[in-house]
């Protein structure tokens, strides 16, 4: 077995009016977000949240080809769709 070490900060924001802070939030990440959701028409969420980054200047790609129980396949196709968005 492999000797390795892993750090994954993670920083949740949870709460009512939470998505109205993702722009602010993510504008210091990157230029480009991810977005990935299982397999669906587009949400309401997922247009809100599609909008409020595009209006603080973070383009959007949509992953959403998540089936229910998703294989490492999936994870694959999500990881290949990243590359080929150019996604921070």
């Amino acid at each position: 077995m492999s000797v390795f070490e892993h750090f994954m900060p993670t920083h949740l924001h949870f709460g009512r009016g939470q998505t109205n802070q993702l722009g602010e939030i993510c504008a210091p990440i990157g230029y480009k977000a991810l977005l990935v959701t299982y397999s669906s028409p587009i949400s309401e969420l997922l247009q809100r949240t599609t909008d409020i980054l595009h209006q603080s200047g973070i383009e959007t790609a949509v992953f959403d080809r998540v089936p229910e129980n998703p294989l490492t396949t999936t994870v694959e196709e999500g990881v290949a769709f990243l590359q080929n968005e150019n996604c921070d």
